[in-house]
């Protein structure tokens, strides 16, 4: 087996999404010591929070966010179910002893390498994949997903194909980047261990009874001498992630990053469902409002996260903001597999169909559901009920229009009396019909030509014995 580690390097502040990072760190705390995690300064995770404001106090220190941190690993383990099977997440929330925490995403490689062209091939699918998402990840290769994840660590890139590559690779690797136990790594130490290589030396008998049987399990899954049961990794029924803002947004045109950062968390979920979605709600979080929600659905399923920003702005050109906005959530369950577009290298139908649906969509989008409709056919003879009103992505067989020609689409409501009969033309239509709803309507309905050349239809009603007018052919 192979197995692909994807580590992130700055979980916790990557995983805040903000739009510039720089001047910031991250603080955990716990009891009266509050030690730095992650920033893109120079400051090394597990520096003190004191420390570092004495030297450096430009520097801003923020809290951690642990929801975001873990929507941000539910969405690295939905970029990697599209990469292999099974997927494990590992997450670890730091401490004293791991100041960082320890985070990574592994998935098996070996029966994909074949689709992808190769071990190269895959990795630069990661990491086109990984372009543009929250998270800076390592990439590492190795036979077991404790290597994987130690090799992502070390050494960024580095493929180890067999075990022999694996044990040579590991006689170098220093003792301070093992995630062992802080007690373990001091005694190691104090025997004189220094790196991976001295410490597989030992007999690990000798090792279980000194350090614990914790180690030596460790040192069998990292080796592979040993299986590493774990539990893989299912995507949720719902798809459902939020973002908290470091500040209030009070222009709608200030919410664009956030939606840009949500639906490619939900093109990353769609894609490791091997599905689409019809329809998703966005929810704006105020301080002192009610929420703002807003609901995007579409006529067929979609999984693509730029059309679906597309849609959010258009749902959100005419929206007013209530209050100041403190935070995002996006919501969907409403999954459904798209269409496979069968294409045509001379037909152009596909693409002019689907130009059109995007318009009826950025429609709907733009001035709501109830505002685009068509027209379907009603199972009624009286022209003025055979008609009736369905929503724009609506799939009704009875929505189809008629295609014969024989009664015109434009109709005046009500029928105009005329005063002068026109030039009849054809063959007259009678209907008797809405004797039971009490609309009854006994009608002989003619094609005629109008003075200026165009084409009417007209009925004599035979219960008053008038003629009207009932429509127009364009």
């Amino acid at each position: 087996m192979l197995w692909l580690s994807l580590s992130p390097r700055r979980l916790a502040l990557d995983a805040l999404a903000l739009e510039n990072p720089e001047g910031l760190a991250v603080c955990a705390r716990k009891g009266s010591r509050r030690w730095v995690v992650a920033s893109r300064e120079a400051v090394f995770p597990g520096a003190e929070a004191a420390s570092v404001l004495a030297a450096r106090p430009e520097l801003r220190l923020i809290e951690p966010e642990p929801r975001a941190e873990t929507q941000a690993m539910e969405d690295l383990a939905a970029l990697a179910h599209g990469l292999g099977d099974p997927v494990y997440l590992h997450q670890e929330t730091p401490t004293p002893e791991l100041p960082a925490g320890r985070a990574w995403v592994c998935v098996e490689i070996g029966n994909s390498l074949r689709f992808f062209g190769g071990v190269e091939a895959l990795l630069d699918e990661a990491r086109g994949r990984l372009e543009g998402q929250a998270l800076d990840c390592a990439l590492g290769v190795a036979t077991t997903p404790e290597a994987a994840a130690l090799v992502a660590r070390c050494e960024d890139g580095r493929v180890l194909r067999r075990r022999e590559e694996l044990s040579d690779w590991l006689r170098d690797v220093p003792l301070h980047a093992l995630p062992l136990p802080p007690k373990v790594r001091d005694g190691l130490r104090a025997s004189g261990i220094s790196n991976a290589g001295a410490l597989l030396a030992l007999p690990l008998d000798q090792l279980a009874r000194r350090f614990g049987a914790q180690t030596t399990t460790w040192i069998e899954r990292l080796t592979g001498r040993a299986p590493d049961p774990k539990r893989a990794h299912r995507l949720s029924p719902r798809f459902v992630r939020h973002l908290r803002f470091d500040g209030d947004v009070h222009r709608v045109e200030g919410l664009g990053f956030a939606l840009q950062r949500l639906f490619r968390a939900l093109a990353l979920d769609l894609r490791a469902r091997d599905t689409g979605a019809r329809s998703v709600s966005v929810r704006l979080h105020h301080d002192d409002h009610p929420d703002t929600e807003l609901s995007i659905a579409l006529s067929a399923p979609a999984c693509d996260a730029g059309y679906w920003l597309l849609m959010a702005r258009e749902r959100m050109a005419a929206l007013r903001l209530v209050a100041a906005v403190n935070g995002v959530t996006l919501h969907c369950d409403d999954f459904a597999v798209p269409e496979a577009p069968q294409l045509d290298l001379f037909d152009s139908s596909r693409a002019s169909a689907d130009a059109w649906r995007e318009t009826v969509e950025r429609l709907i989008a733009r001035l709501g559901v109830e505002a685009v409709w068509r027209l379907g056919v009603a199972a009624d003879h009286r022209p003025e009920r055979a008609w009736k009103r369905l929503p724009a992505g609506a799939n009704d067989e009875a929505g189809a229009p008629m295609s014969d020609g024989e009664r015109p689409m434009w109709l005046f409501d009500p029928p105009r009396p005329l005063q002068q009969l026109p030039a009849i033309e054809g063959a007259p239509e009678r209907i008797e019909s809405g004797w039971w709803d009490g609309a009854d309507a006994a009608r002989d309905y003619y094609a005629a030509r109008g003075p200026d050349g165009s084409c009417l239809w007209i009925f004599r009603d035979r219960a008053d014995r008038g003629w009207y007018l009932q429509g127009l052919w364009a």
